[in-house]
């Protein structure tokens, strides 16, 4: 037996008769069917999930309110910075606590 006589593909043929045209009538019954479905079904899925992962909102809001507090007191350190020179005098004093040798 040849390799192509042995993986050589049946031809598949489909009746015409087996595929019936759909009218218009039908197919906006079946769109607004879905449309309520689909949107019944996801009111109540973002219900479930709002309340499922609730803790997760809270936790997302808190890390945010932290990033915003954390850029403010960036901008305040800068500002303090340019008018005055604390930061160099803690600097200065750390340097000497710390007794480090260059």
């Amino acid at each position: 037996m040849s390799k192509k006589k042995k993986f050589k593909k049946a031809k598949k043929t489909i009746p015409n008769n087996v595929i019936q045209p759909a009218t218009n009538n039908d197919e906006q019954s079946v769109t607004q069917t879905d449309q309520t479905a689909t949107v019944a079904a996801s009111n109540s899925l973002n219900d479930e999930l709002a309340e499922k992962y609730k803790h997760i909102s809270k936790d997302i809001r808190f890390i945010l309110f932290l990033i915003g507090l954390i850029i403010v007191l960036f901008i305040i350190s800068y500002f303090i910075e340019t008018k005055t020179t604390l930061f160099d005098t803690i600097g200065d004093w750390i340097y000497k606590a710390a007794n480090i040798q260059a």
